[in-house]
């Protein structure tokens, strides 16, 4: 199975406001990151399959809006914690993949690089579609 991820394919999804962040950031101290800072990714869930219909890039901030996820991830602490979610939508085979790649603070928001990977031109047709997910808190 080669892949080929595609040039031009990477997309940045904003993610939260600085203001809710700083407010949590207050309540725990300088966890904050500095501007420019990668953020840590603590877990992911990835697949081939999901039962996701359209492409989506979800930002997910309690356990009501979790209960959409494509997976199960693990305990979340959402006093701490978001999970973000993204889905390519249905794709015509499970070697198409989306990744999230980095969480970064950039000014006043925090940004995520979402890189799409695709099959090699000369891929065989799969007789199986698919609909590709990544999950990260």
């Amino acid at each position: 199975m080669s892949r080929h991820v595609g040039t031009g394919c990477r997309m940045v999804l904003l993610l939260v406001m600085l203001g809710t962040a700083c407010q949590r950031a207050e309540r725990f101290g300088d966890t904050f990151p500095a501007d420019g800072a990668t953020l840590k990714i603590l877990r992911d869930q990835a697949g081939a399959f999901s039962n996701l219909r359209r492409p989506v890039k979800w930002v997910m901030h309690d356990r009501r809006s979790l209960a959409r996820a494509p997976a199960e991830i693990g305990p979340v602490d959402f006093e701490r914690e978001m999970v973000l979610v993204v889905g390519a939508g249905p794709t015509p085979s499970p070697e198409y993949g989306v990744r999230i790649q980095r969480v970064y603070r950039a000014g006043p928001v925090l940004k995520a690089d979402v890189e799409y990977s695709y099959p090699a031109a000369d891929a065989a047709p799969s007789p199986v579609a698919a609909s590709p997910y990544h999950m990260v808190v």
